[in-house]
């Protein structure tokens, strides 16, 4: 389980689509990716500047070496 904040450094309102990533054990092989992970987060829309906590969830592994983090959101107008 990781938490964290998403940050919008972008300068303009983001909507949040997806999060995922991927992990690793210490051999750098990929373990889990987004066909593992459930994830929350407590906002739509994330205003410039702005942060939202989120809450990702990885099934079926114990051990985890490193992983990459990845977010994709789209500019939105000004809700």
């Amino acid at each position: 389980m990781i938490y964290g904040e998403v940050i919008n450094n972008t300068g303009v309102y983001q909507e949040l689509d997806v999060m995922g990533g991927l992990f690793f054990d210490n051999q750098g092989q990929v373990i889990a990716d987004d066909r593992n992970i459930e994830t929350h987060w407590s906002a739509e829309v994330v205003p410039p500047g702005g942060r939202v906590p989120f809450e990702l969830v990885v099934d079926g592994i114990q051990i985890v070496a490193d992983f990459k983090l990845s977010v994709e959101a789209q500019e939105v107008e000004n809700p």
